[in-house]
C-alpha cells in the first residue's frame, strides 16, 4: 500500500506537471493575448500558463484561472484540467472540490487522460469525494488506455493487492505491462515484483532482475533499490555487493527510503563499500523519517549501544517504539527487554508482558522464548501463566530456537499447581535443542535417559550425551563423566 500511495502522489504532481510540459512559452506573450481575445483556445491556454508562472508577464492566478476558464468554457481538454486543479488547491479563486471533480470529468470526456486520471484518484481515496471504487477502476482505466501509463501502474496495484477491488494477479500483470512499454519506470518494478514472486505467471528472476533495471533506469528510486536486493542475494543476476550498494545509493538519493536502508546496512558492516557506522547511523535515519521500520529499528541498535553515535537509551527506547509500532518484530523485542531491565525507561512489568507478546506474534522467535520464560516462571514482577508460557516456548521451539527448547523442556519437566511434571514432553523438547548442539539440553537429556525417566533407560546413550555435553563446555556434564563407570 506504500508504494501505491507514492505512485498516487506523483501521479498528482504528473498530472499538473504533464499539461505544463506540453505547453511551450511563446516569445511574446502580447501575441498570444491578441490571439486570444480572438478566441484562440489555445492561445488562452498557453497564456494561462504564463501567468500561473510569472513567465514574460506578471504572475497572476487570478488572471490564469479566468484565462484556463475560457479555454475549458471552449472544450479545451488540458485547460479543465488546470482549471479543476485551481479549484482544488485555491489558488486563483476559491476553493471548491465539487467544481475541481466536475472539471476533471470534463476534461476526461473531452480527451484528457490526466483528467481521468485524477477523477480515478479521488474516487479511490474517498477523501475528496465519497469513495466508489466501480467509477474509480473506469477511470483508471481510461487513463490508461489514454496513456496516461502512471494510471495503469495504479489501477494494476490495486488488482494486485485485492481489498478494494477483486484481486486478480493476471490482471494485474497485464496492467503493470502496460504501464512499463509506455515508458512508466513504476510499472516495470512492480511487474518485476510479481514476477520475481511466480505471481499472475511462472517465476522469472531473470526477467525480473531486467525489469527491474528498466525501472531504476527510468526513475532511479525504487527499481534501484528492487535491483540492489537482486545484486545482493544474487537473484537473476550476479552477485555484487559493491553494485548492490550503488544501486541502493542511487535510490535513496532519489527518495526511496528503503534504498538509505539498504546502502545502510552495507556500509555498516563494510560489504561493498568502506565501513562506516557513523554514516550507516546517518542512512538509517533517513529511512527512518521515511517511515520504514527496520531504518528506526537498526538506529535505535545503533544509538542503544553506541555504533556511529553517542550511547542514547531514552533515544533508543523511542525509535524502537515507532519500529515496532510499525510491525517491526525485533524492536518490540528490544522494548520488551529495556522494560524488563528498566534500560532507558522504567521498568514496566505491564509494557514487558506487552512487547515480548508483540514481538513472538510478529515472528521474533527470541520474543517467543523470553516471553514464555517470564510468564512460566513469574519472572520480570509478570503474573505466573504456565499456559501462556507454555503456549510461546511451543511456537518458539516449533520454530526452531534452541533455548525456547529448553525451555520448554523445563516447564514440562517442572510442572506447576495444575500440571504434573510431562517428562515424556520434556525429553523430545531437550533433544531438539541438544541436535542443534545446545549443549545445556544434552545435559538434561542425559539425565533423563540415565534414569529412565520420560524416555527408555540407556546407559550408553546417557554416556553419549554427558560426553557430546561435557565436550560442548557444560561442567556438569563433565562432573558426571569423571565419577560414572567407563562404558
Amino acid at each position: 500500500m506504500r508504494q501505491f500511495l507514492r505512485l498516487v502522489g506523483l501521479l498528482v504532481i504528473a498530472a499538473s506537471a504533464a499539461v505544463a510540459a506540453a505547453q511551450e512559452p511563446p516569445a511574446d506573450p502580447a501575441a498570444l493575448k491578441k490571439a486570444c481575445d480572438k478566441n484562440d483556445t489555445a492561445a488562452c491556454h498557453r497564456l494561462a500558463a504564463l501567468h500561473r508562472k510569472g513567465e514574460g508577464v506578471a504572475r497572476d492566478l487570478g488572471r490564469a484561472a479566468g484565462l484556463s476558464k475560457k479555454a475549458c468554457d471552449a472544450n479545451l481538454a488540458a485547460a479543465c484540467v488546470d482549471l479543476a486543479q485551481t479549484h482544488r488547491t485555491g489558488e486563483g479563486q476559491a476553493k471548491d472540490m465539487l467544481k475541481a471533480l466536475a472539471l476533471f470529468e470534463k476534461g476526461c470526456e473531452a480527451g484528457a487522460a490526466e483528467g481521468c486520471a485524477q477523477v480515478g484518484l479521488i474516487y479511490e481515496a474517498g477523501k475528496e469525494a465519497p469513495k466508489n471504487m466501480v467509477k474509480a477502476t473506469q477511470y483508471l482505466q481510461k487513463a490508461c488506455d489514454g496513456s496516461s501509463f502512471r494510471s495503469c501502474g495504479v489501477l494494476a496495484g490495486l488488482y494486485a493487492e485485492g481489498g478494494s477491488v477483486e484481486k486478480d494477479a493476471t490482471q494485474a500483470v497485464t496492467l503493470y505491462r502496460q504501464g512499463c512499454e509506455g515508458g512508466d519506470g513504476g510499472s516495470c518494478t512492480r511487474l518485476g515484483v510479481l514476477q520475481a514472486a511466480g505471481s499472475g505467471g511462472p517465476k522469472d528472476v531473470v526477467a525480473a532482475a531486467k525489469l527491474f533495471k528498466r525501472g531504476c533506469d527510468a526513475d532511479g528510486a525504487e527499481g534501484c533499490f528492487r535491483l540492489g536486493l537482486a545484486h545482493e542475494a544474487g537473484e537473476g543476476v550476479a552477485k555484487d555487493p559493491a553494485a548492490a550498494a550503488a544501486l541502493h545509493g542511487k535510490a535513496c538519493e532519489n527518495g526511496e527510503p528503503r534504498g538509505c536502508h539498504g546502502v545502510g546496512r552495507l556500509v555498516r558492516d563494510g560489504i561493498g563499500a568502506p565501513k562506516d557506522l557513523a554514516k550507516a547511523a546517518t542512512l538509517f535515519k533517513q529511512a527512518c523519517t521515511g517511515n520504514v521500520a527496520e531504518g528506526c529499528y537498526e538506529l535505535g541498535f545503533a544509538q542503544s549501544r553506541g555504533r556511529g553515535v553517542p550511547p542514547d537509551l531514552a533515544q533508543a527506547t523511542q525509535l524502537y517504539d515507532r519500529a515496532c509500532g510499525m510491525a517491526e518484530a525485533r524492536a518490540c523485542y528490544e522494548l520488551g527487554v529495556f522494560y524488563e531491565g528498566g534500560h532507558g525507561t522504567e521498568r514496566n512489568p505491564k509494557f514487558v508482558a506487552q512487547y515480548l507478546s508483540r514481538s513472538c506474534d510478529l515472528g521474533d522467535l527470541r520474543g517467543c522464548t523470553r516471553g514464555g520464560k517470564v510468564f512460566a516462571l513469574g519472572d520480570a514482577g509478570i503474573a505466573v501463566d504456565s499456559d501462556k508460557g507454555r503456549k510461546f516456548l511451543v511456537k518458539a521451539c516449533g520454530g526452531g530456537d534452541l533455548e525456547g527448547c529448553l525451555e520448554l523442556g523445563h516447564v514440562y519437566q517442572r510442572g506447576d499447581a495444575r500440571t504434573r511434571p510431562d517428562l515424556a514432553k520434556a525429553a523430545p523438547a531437550f533433544a531438539r535443542s541438544c541436535d542443534g548442539n545446545l549443549f545445556a539440553a544434552c545435559y538434561e537429556l542425559a539425565l533423563l535417559t540415565e534414569t529412565g525417566n520420560g524416555v527408555p533407560r540407556d546407559s550408553k546413550a546417557a554416556h553419549a550425551l554427558f560426553d557430546k555435553a561435557c565436550k560442548g563446555g557444560n561442567e556438569r556434564a563433565c562432573a558426571k563423566i569423571k565419577f560414572r563407570p567407563k562404558q
